[in-house]
């Protein structure tokens, strides 16, 4: 339970965070576009509105697997993926045999 609570305060505070800080700044007399706070109202306030009662319904258990699944696929995919500084040194290492060969 004290889990939930925590992502709970969380989420709110990632979404009411930009809203305050605009805020504040509008209050100290800093002039802000006004797009800033239409994205804030129109975006972070309803995600916010949103996540809470999935959070609420889903098991955290739940929710900490799905996490872990995806961070284990994205691991994987990094490692199946060649970067790109193995891929100059084999392409190196492939000309330099080949010259040596030659």
């Amino acid at each position: 339970m004290y889990e939930k609570i925590t992502v709970l305060i969380a989420t709110d505070i990632v979404c009411w965070f930009p809203v305050c800080i605009m805020t504040f700044l509008s209050m100290s007399g800093v002039v802000l576009d006004p797009l800033a706070y239409a994205v804030s109202a129109i975006v972070l306030l309803p995600m916010n509105s949103s996540l809470n009662p999935i959070i609420y319904a889903t098991p955290l258990s739940a929710v900490k697997k799905s996490i872990s699944d995806w961070r284990k696929k994205l691991r994987e995919r990094r490692r199946s993926t060649p970067s790109k500084e193995t891929a100059r040194s084999d392409s190196a290492h492939v000309a330099g045999h080949t010259e040596k060969s030659v």
